[in-house]
């Protein structure tokens, strides 16, 4: 699949089955070749990723998302909605977590001291490349996938489990599948509308 079609492919898939289009080397080593050549500002390379796979996939979701918010709502008829979306969500093939790295950022801030102010800002727009980048590309493999922010909520209990530095920030969860059910198309407002050129010939 060529680039825009890429593009246009992907989509936020809630409905996700327990397959994958690659086999388990092949998803990670282009995750890895994604997040390797994600640009970042002054290459301060801030982004990190945390690929869960099988039952590790599993405890994430079943464990560590459901029962902490089964604390939060604490109440089991109020709780069955949520319940029935993160059972959705643990049904899909693995997850990716997205975390910045806030020690790589302050030694930016310290060698670049007249830029300290701009770090935080410019790391946000690498976490949307990078995060773009590996949706982007496994929609180009027939995978679907959606983000999800259980963030601040889960993040100890994840970093318990996964061993993450205490310098790494969790920004986001991406549940990826292949596509059982794909969405309905999205109702969009005219692209004249969003794009302005000046200087066409």
């Amino acid at each position: 699949m060529d680039y825009l079609a890429a593009v246009a492919k992907r989509r936020s898939v809630y409905s996700l089955k327990k397959e994958s289009t690659l086999k388990d080397e092949n998803l990670i080593e282009m995750i890895k070749q994604v997040t390797q050549d994600a640009p970042s500002s002054l290459n301060s390379q801030s982004q990190r990723v945390v690929i869960l796979l099988g039952e590790e996939h599993d405890y994430l979701w079943e464990n560590i998302v459901m029962e902490t918010l089964r604390k939060v709502v604490n109440d089991e008829e109020r709780f069955k909605e949520t319940e029935k979306k993160i059972k959705g969500f643990a049904k899909a093939y693995g997850t990716v977590l997205f975390y910045q790295d806030k020690n790589s950022l302050k030694i930016m801030e310290e060698k670049f001291p007249d830029y300290a102010h701009n770090f935080d800002r410019w790391a946000s727009e690498g976490d949307g490349i990078l995060l773009y980048g590996i949706w982007t590309a496994l929609a180009s493999c027939g995978l679907g996938a959606s983000v999800q922010h259980y963030n601040p909520l889960i993040d100890e209990e994840v970093a318990q489990k996964y061993d993450i530095p205490k310098e790494w920030m969790l920004i986001s969860q991406m549940p990826f599948g292949v596509i059982e059910e794909y969405p309905e198309p999205k109702e969009k407002m005219a692209v004249e509308e969003k794009v302005k050129v000046f200087g066409e010939k």
